[in-house]
């Protein structure tokens, strides 16, 4: 209701009105179709484009004390409740059932991360779970991971799963509103469900465990989404375009 009031005050104050989200510009079209001409959608960029060398993803598992003959699967986040890192441990528990030398990582810190280590206990996986707790920069965090395990109630788009993706680490994820389809494309570079289905979110990780095949071409699709959509150089142009046309027409 507060933004249909804004876009009904104020949209025709503006020339261009900018998203950098699908579900968001998608929203702002429901709330004020007569404005869908000021709206623009400029995805969020990150600076990685590549897949990380063997000796880079050794140094990082060295670095945050992961067993270097692990398959990693990791998160990052707040740890709150919308984030649903109970989906993610509970998803974790049906993995670790069928292949015993995965190793889970989860950067981020919040209210619940004693309640999520008290889960990890019930569960009987605290030994496979690593807290790494804030992390100032997780580039070493992503060169750790095989793969994101990524699980939201609601988020406009998910910087993680663009971020994970853009170091080739294939992403298997859970949104139920929102979210990063318009960049993680079920089936095609990765797995992406509108519920919390912790079956179905461990088959999808242990197909890319057991399928290197299917792994590979998920991590070359991932770099290939990424450079052409959320790259800097794609989103500088995304800008420029949208300046010419405004002061075009303001000239004109």
């Amino acid at each position: 209701m507060k933004w249909k009031v804004f876009y009904r005050l104020f949209g025709n104050d503006y020339d261009a009105i900018l998203y950098h989200s699908q579900h968001i510009l998608e929203e702002a079209i429901n709330l004020a179709p007569n404005l869908k001409h000021k709206f623009h959608l400029v995805n969020y960029a990150t600076t990685n484009c590549f897949i990380p060398s063997q000796e880079q993803k050794e140094y990082a598992r060295k670095t945050l004390g992961i067993p270097q003959d692990s398959f990693v699967i990791g998160n990052a986040g707040w740890l709150i409740p919308r984030k649903r890192f109970d989906i993610f441990l509970k998803t974790c528990q049906h993995i670790k059932t069928k292949c015993d030398r995965v190793r889970f990582v989860i950067a981020g810190d919040g209210a619940l991360r004693s309640e999520l280590e008290t889960l990890a206990a019930s569960l009987h996986i605290s030994e496979a779970v690593i807290f790494l707790g804030w992390q100032q920069d997780l580039d070493i965090f992503y060169k750790s991971l095989d793969i994101l395990l990524f699980n939201s109630d609601s988020d406009a788009f998910g910087r993680t799963v663009m971020e994970a993706m853009g170091y080739g680490v294939p992403a298997v994820a859970s949104v139920v509103e929102g979210g990063p389809k318009s960049i993680l494309k079920h089936g095609e570079n990765g797995f992406i469900l509108d519920t919390h289905d912790t079956s179905t979110l461990s088959e999808h990780c242990l197909s890319l465990i057991k399928n290197q095949a299917l792994y590979r071409d998920f991590q070359r699709r991932s770099i290939e989404t990424i450079t052409q959509q959320c790259s800097q150089t794609k989103y500088v142009e995304s800008y420029m375009s949208i300046f010419k046309k405004v002061l075009t027409t303001s000239v004109c």
